[in-house]
């Protein structure tokens, strides 16, 4: 699965943001907590010194609380309680606790705890408990207090700061997300423009305003187009020259042949395949111009082209020639390519035909589909899977190498398609390229 760089830079972000927000939020919440944990305990504290030193022990006797406490334990289910226990006695309660009774555990003298437990009413209690001794005898003092209200408050902040923290967060990723857009904003001229060059509007990116970062990257890209397109240029002027250059010795090669009644038809035919693959590679070079490497092309325009020189060379038979293309399509392919492929399937259907041609060119999704039908006699099915091999011709009637074909379907090879061969509407046989030009 691929993702973008700023999506994996926001994650990045993201993550260790979002984690720094829970700990506050989980360290804000614990503190909170704490904090009313001990203001609770001071006042307990308070309390359950005043009950120890008012605090009356007599053998067999119930302990005897005779120091005045607030109003707030008289009160029945007030929250605020305490409870005083000996050993083979009646435990000493405030009137607050009403009939309930608390469960103290056994305490020695100064040994202390704090714990939770619930109330008359089932409310949280939050307890401080003592054993002590007076005139030889243990007793154990347990003073509580309500902290329902406390708690729904830390609740309730706990809440509020979560909901801070998320907002934070939220406005950290935000504000994170548009500096990665504002950062990556040159990439994302260098994509724009890396279209501009695909489409051919351009000979090479600008690296000019562009981040140090970048500039490296953008210099080497415009070094490897000059560098192909060089390449391209060279070997297309070592193919016109070697063209011409075989073009004469086979003009006076066959001059000879005229002028020998003895010569083999062999030989005339050889010379004939020869001034064929010239011809055809000439126009290769004439066709082709200087189109940048992997520039787009108006396919209507290419083949335009290609049909004036068809025209031309076979005047001879009055050729219809019927072009059905989108006007305002372009596709994806190298110019080179594309009219190699047009031209090996119009060439053949130019040879073969009475008077008519059509080319059509369609674009359906990642595939595009160019078909070339014909008006001649076709071509037995049994012999259609043989059409494409190299070297393979139907007959010698007709001039030709028996490598159109086959260098056609090697070029739709590189572009994972598939050409097929089918009786055409127009009465002839019908060729049916179909490459894959969309992008993943």
């Amino acid at each position: 699965m691929r993702t973008s760089l700023q999506s994996r830079l926001a994650i990045g972000i993201a993550i260790p943001v979002a984690i720094a927000t829970l700990l506050t939020v989980v360290l804000v919440s614990y503190g909170a907590r704490q904090l009313v944990d001990d203001f609770v305990l001071t006042r307990l504290e308070h309390d359950l010194e005043t009950l120890v030193a008012g605090v009356e022990l007599s053998p067999n006797a119930p302990p005897h609380q005779g120091k005045q406490l607030t109003q707030v334990y008289q009160q029945p289910y007030s929250g605020h309680y305490f409870q005083i226990e000996t050993e083979g006695s009646a435990p000493e309660r405030s009137r607050s606790l009403w009939d309930h009774q608390l469960d103290l555990p056994d305490l020695e003298p100064g040994e202390r705890r704090t714990f939770r437990t619930l109330g008359p009413e089932g409310q949280p209690l939050m307890m401080l408990i003592e054993g002590f001794s007076q005139s030889g005898q243990s007793a154990v003092v347990g003073v509580a207090e309500d902290i329902g209200p406390l708690t729904a408050t830390v609740r309730l902040l706990q809440g509020s700061i979560a909901g801070l923290g998320v907002l934070l967060l939220g406005l950290i990723v935000l504000s994170q997300t548009a500096l990665i857009r504002r950062g990556l904003a040159p990439v994302n001229a260098l994509r724009q423009e890396l279209q501009r060059l695909e489409r051919g509007d351009i000979e090479e990116l600008n690296a000019d305003q562009v981040p140090r970062e970048i500039r490296p990257l953008i210099l080497e890209i415009n070094q490897l187009i000059r560098l192909l397109s060089s390449r391209l240029i060279r070997s297309r002027n070592a193919l016109g020259n070697l063209a011409h250059a075989l073009k004469t010795p086979l003009t006076i090669l066959d001059g000879l042949n005229e002028n020998e009644p003895h010569s083999s038809d062999e030989l005339h035919r050889q010379v004939a395949a020869m001034r064929n693959i010239v011809e055809r590679e000439l126009r290769r070079a004439r066709l082709a111009g200087g189109g940048m490497p992997g520039a787009t092309l108006a396919p209507e325009t290419a083949i335009s082209e290609l049909v004036e020189v068809f025209t031309k060379v076979y005047a001879h038979k009055t050729i219809e020639f019927d072009i059905q293309i989108t006007p305002e399509l372009r596709l994806p392919l190298d110019r080179e390519d594309f009219l190699e492929l047009v031209g090996v399937l119009v060439d053949n259907a130019c040879k073969w035909c009475h008077h008519r041609v059509r080319v059509t060119v369609e674009q359906s999704g990642e595939k595009t589909s160019l078909t070339v039908d014909d008006d001649g006699a076709g071509c037995p099915e049994e012999q259609r899977a043989s059409l494409a091999k190299r070297g393979w011709r139907v007959d010698g009637e007709h001039p030709g190498s028996g490598l159109g074909l086959a260098i056609a379907a090697d070029i739709v090879e590189q572009y994972n398609g598939r050409l097929s061969f089918h009786d055409s509407p127009l009465g002839g046989l019908q060729v049916k390229a179909t490459l894959k030009t969309g992008r993943d």
